[in-house]
């Protein structure tokens, strides 16, 4: 009898270990890999390519571009750091990521004779990223910006244009 419910004992255990424990566990693990690999150094890189368009000069909708040639990041490195963890990237990611290589494409090609200007704009990127990097540290019970989650604009550029008001 004694030997029944140490045996039951064990399988229940077992079984709740790995139904419950270990995919919660592989969860948060693959979240943690997310952050690391790709959306904490890519909300960075973004936010240090950024050129926050004045308002005075913006075109509707349009806020956010990245300048084309940089000193320290180009653009190149830049898409072939998101390709090379592309593995942790949502497919919402990628698509933004292959918009940004045709807009490339077509300035580089002079496609559109009228656009003559070393900016390519990533509205779309840009909020993207600034989502997905702060659910993901919502996700893992880290502190996350609300207001960054919720509108996917930086606030690091809204306290820039805030200084220079």
């Amino acid at each position: 009898m004694a030997i029944t419910s140490a045996v039951i004992t064990s399988i229940i255990t077992f079984v709740i270990l790995h139904l419950f424990i270990e995919p919660r566990k592989e969860k948060k693990r693959k979240r943690e890999e997310k952050l690391k690999n790709l959306y904490a150094p890519l909300y960075t890189m973004t936010l240090a390519k950024l050129v926050d368009i004045p308002s005075d000069r913006r075109m509707e909708d349009i806020r956010f571009c990245i300048k084309i040639e940089s000193g320290y990041l180009s653009t190149e490195e830049y898409i072939q750091f998101i390709m090379k963890n592309s593995r942790y990237a949502s497919s919402e990611l990628l698509l933004e990521v292959h918009k940004l290589v045709e807009k490339l494409a077509y300035k580089r090609n002079k496609i559109n004779a009228f656009d003559d200007s070393p900016y390519v704009y990533v509205d779309d990127l840009t909020m993207l990223v600034v989502k997905e990097y702060n659910q993901l540290k919502k996700q893992m019970n880290e502190k996350y910006d609300e207001s960054e989650l919720n509108t996917g604009t930086p606030s690091l550029l809204k306290e820039i244009a805030m200084s220079m008001e």
